[in-house]
């Protein structure tokens, strides 16, 4: 009796044994998930920054972008209407150039009366 009391008990301190190594094992490993836990969290809060800036640079360049699309905007309405003044100073200046031809043949031709008159 003895003998398997013994028995029992030396089973049950290897078994408690065996335990307290799985217990220190599993404790290890939770400790060390934990590690790679809080490595994922300080990741995922830098990531979270560079997304913020990233996309506050994203939309600093379609500021830009729309201000200097509004800018080309304006300077081609600008030049659509510096052609149409242009295409109307030109058509001025032809029948202004027309007026001057005809009144200088009209001149002429009072001179040459006059002339056939003296």
């Amino acid at each position: 009796l003895d003998n398997a009391k013994a028995a029992v008990e030396e089973r049950v301190a290897a078994i408690q044994g065996k335990l307290e190594e799985e217990r220190l094992g599993a404790a290890a490993k939770l400790t060390e998930m934990g590690a790679k836990l809080e490595t994922a969290i300080l990741s995922n809060f830098q990531l979270e920054d560079q997304n913020v800036s990233l996309q506050n640079a994203k939309d600093d360049a379609m500021k830009v972008l729309l201000e200097k699309e509004a800018a080309l905007e304006e300077f081609k309405s600008t030049i659509a209407t510096m052609k149409e003044d242009s295409y109307s100073s030109v058509s001025q200046l032809s029948e202004e150039v027309s007026k001057l031809r005809t009144a200088k043949i009209v001149a002429e031709e009072q001179v040459s009366i006059l002339t056939a008159k003296l």
